[in-house]
């Protein structure tokens, strides 16, 4: 069994999976989320945060079974979002991908 996905941020969660929808790409962000916990036991935890720097986009903790922290990371949404006068995330690429990643 997966590690258990802790989400803190319910309200920001559904609005990235209405997001994903309206673009075509929940099942790739459904994976990323997956990703998170299915390489660790089910005794391990992974507590998912709003990143407020990057719409659409996440940071998260996972928790060892002794309750000590494992890896860090954020769950990034690479595209056009820059309507509301946010920075674009391109990560170098001259067109953005319109893809969730997950970064260590």
């Amino acid at each position: 069994m997966p590690a258990k996905l802790i989400v803190q941020c319910p309200k920001h969660l559904a609005a990235v999976r209405g997001f994903a929808d309206r673009i075509g790409l929940r099942q790739q962000f459904e994976r990323c989320l997956s990703y998170l916990t299915e390489p660790l036991s089910d005794q391990w935890t992974v507590e998912l945060y709003e990143d407020i720097a990057i719409p659409y986009s996440f940071y998260w903790v996972d928790y060892s079974p002794q309750g000590g922290c494992g890896l860090t990371g954020d769950l990034t949404y690479h595209g056009h979002h820059s309507r509301n006068g946010s920075v674009s995330t391109y990560s170098g690429n001259d067109r953005p991908p319109n893809v969730w990643r997950i970064h260590l």
